[in-house]
């Protein structure tokens, strides 16, 4: 809700940040993060230790 309320509130600051994302928007949480967390929390990743999964949209390759 919070993100919602902000690009109703403030439309063109809200575009100018999202289009500073490499890939051009926010990550939706149920699209963009909760299947990376099933993933991360199934069998599936079993075999995955130590790692760091980003799930920022490019963001942190323009740091």
């Amino acid at each position: 809700a919070g993100v919602a309320q902000w690009a109703e509130a403030r439309p063109e600051q809200y575009a100018q940040s999202a289009a500073s994302v490499p890939l051009g928007r926010f990550g939706d949480p149920d699209r963009d993060v909760a299947p990376i967390v099933a993933f991360l929390a199934s069998d599936d990743a079993q075999y995955m230790t130590g790692q760091t999964v980003m799930a920022d949209g490019g963001a942190v390759k323009l740091r």
